[in-house]
């Protein structure tokens, strides 16, 4: 989110109401003051994920926030990115991801532990 990273949109709403009204206009592509638009991130996000599942041959935990994981499901799942915001991410979701070979299984998303 560049500058506007912490900030509330209601404050970035009242500050900078042109670049947030381009930000709603094209939310993939927009790329926030000093930020990078959901496309870049997505980019980098999938490079990443792709990489640490061919350097390792054990179980992984990767510990991310929603946008990233949003990223990496969209693309995983073959979903449009401008979709991104419907697949749930609950604060401390589990998202279970299987590879087999070369494909990835997607076994459960926004999994929430009881406890």
């Amino acid at each position: 989110m560049g500058t506007w990273d912490g900030e509330k949109f209601s404050k970035i709403k009242k500050i900078f109401p042109l670049e947030f009204e381009k930000r709603g206009n094209d939310i993939i592509n927009y790329k926030t003051p000093c930020g990078e638009s959901f496309f870049e991130c997505s980019l980098r996000a999938i490079n990443a994920f792709i990489k640490i599942t061919k350097e390792s041959k054990e179980d992984i935990v990767i510990i991310s926030h929603a946008g990233i994981n949003r990223c990496i499901l969209c693309t995983l799942l073959k979903i449009d990115l401008k979709n991104m915001f419907s697949i749930p991410q609950d604060y401390g979701c589990i998202n279970i991801i299987e590879k087999k070979e070369d494909e990835f299984l997607i076994k459960q998303i926004n999994f929430l532990p009881k406890g």
